[in-house]
């Protein structure tokens, strides 16, 4: 798969929105499980490069199932292994790609540390939401409902992981 048939076929959507909802939920709760271990009192720096290291991290693991599970769909089929690589390395780019810009607001807004958490979590609900969107597009579903029903998944999810303490 080239990268650019990576972006254009229809059915690779779903693999890209899954890994931009993988990237937002990982960027949530890193920050939000640093925010609740500081008390308030943590930086926007250590904010941004634990949400940084955590998405570069998630990226590279979700690169690698993207290719181990290539290989075993391609197995049998060497014909099918054209361009793993590269759509595995694709995987991985659109998460982080997709998910840095709930970082933006921590470095833009440093001076105010609560202020830049809020309106990276307002960043990351947005996301959420215009994913959803295109979901419901894709699934010829309700957009308006799919992207509601993301975001109140999305935050549910992080609301688990923050009281689970990950």
């Amino acid at each position: 798969m080239s990268v650019r048939s990576f972006f254009t076929r229809k059915d690779a959507l779903p693999q890209r929105l899954t890994g931009t909802v993988w990237g937002i939920l990982v960027v949530l709760s890193v920050t939000g499980s640093v925010s609740v271990v500081a008390h308030g009192q943590e930086s926007t720096g250590t904010l941004f490069l634990a949400g940084l290291g955590a998405l570069a991290a998630w990226s590279i693991v979700e690169t690698g199932m993207a290719f181990f599970e290539g290989l075993l769909v391609s197995v049998g089929a060497p014909a099918r292994r054209s361009g793993l690589e590269r759509a595995a390395l694709m995987t991985g780019v659109v998460l982080f790609v997709g998910a840095l810009p709930i970082l933006v607001p921590l470095v833009a807004l440093a001076p105010w540390p609560t202020w830049a958490l809020r309106v990276s979590n307002a960043v990351a609900i947005l996301e959420l939401f215009f994913v959803g969107l295109l979901a419901g597009r894709v699934a010829g579903g309700r957009p308006l409902v799919w992207g509601l029903s993301l975001v109140a998944f999305g935050g549910a999810l992080v609301a688990v992981i923050v009281l689970l303490g990950g």
